[in-house]
């Protein structure tokens, strides 16, 4: 069974013996994924770092987002206009 795994990126690394290894994680900057592509291990590395991603966000984005928008709000009230 083939499963599509979409937004995985791979970076090839010349190791000091000499030798290339190829890296891959689960998006640009995310976590680095366990095992080689195709294996169930591999599979199960992308599965778990998109639940952790996802699960982070759901039921609190909204609350996370609510302090900075204070700041910004603040900021913008408070800082003395100058002229240009």
């Amino acid at each position: 069974m083939r499963v599509d795994l979409s937004g995985i990126a791979s970076a090839t690394k010349k190791l000091a013996s000499g030798e290339k290894v190829t890296y891959y994680y689960a998006w640009r900057g995310g976590p680095r994924l366990k095992g080689e592509p195709g294996s169930p291990e591999f599979v199960s590395s992308y599965e778990q770092a998109h639940r952790t991603l996802h699960g982070s966000l759901q039921g609190s984005r909204r609350r996370a987002s609510e302090p900075v928008t204070i700041l910004l709000l603040k900021t913008l009230l408070l800082t003395p206009k100058t002229d240009r």
